[in-house]
């Protein structure tokens, strides 16, 4: 978990979270996310990012990951079984690349929960959204997938 040194001068506090914040690296992000996953019993799992590698009698062989952009942490959410999400960690002001776009609007679409999470604050943020409010989050979801509905189509169309 993120750490600062405290100060008796609120507005350096503030200063200091922000540069912590800052130097968070995304690996860390996720390292805290996932202990958060396991502790807590969720049913996920890591997308390992890069090339597949495997042997084969010819040798070691490098292939392409078929599903580049897809987010980091999936799962299935403990309070409403069946409801799939998927989460893109980033550091701090990162941006998303356009095949991550791709698939967070694709999985909107279908009716997964998916999001961007840029701390392990932010992705603790969404995890009790989902679960806690996920009434109120469905209806959002539906309206969400229904607007990535359209943009796909429009990317099919265009």
């Amino acid at each position: 978990m993120t750490k600062y040194k405290k100060s008796l001068f609120p507005h350096d506090d503030a200063k200091a979270e922000k540069k912590a914040l800052l130097q968070v690296p995304e690996a860390q992000i996720l390292k805290d996310c996932c202990s958060y996953l396991a502790a807590l019993g969720y049913l996920w799992w890591r997308m390992p990012i890069g090339p597949i590698v495997r042997s084969s009698a010819k040798g070691t062989i490098f292939t392409k990951n078929a599903l580049k952009g897809f987010p980091d942490l999936a799962g299935i959410s403990k309070s409403h079984p069946g409801l799939f999400w998927a989460c893109e960690l980033k550091r701090h002001k990162a941006k998303t690349t356009e095949a991550q776009d791709g698939w967070k609007s694709r999985l909107l679409a279908s009716g997964a929960y998916a999001f961007v999470a840029h701390s392990f604050q932010e992705f603790l943020e969404k995890i009790m959204e989902m679960e806690l409010g996920a009434e109120s989050a469905r209806y959002k979801r539906l309206a969400q997938r229904d607007l990535a509905l359209l943009a796909l189509r429009d990317q099919e169309v265009g």
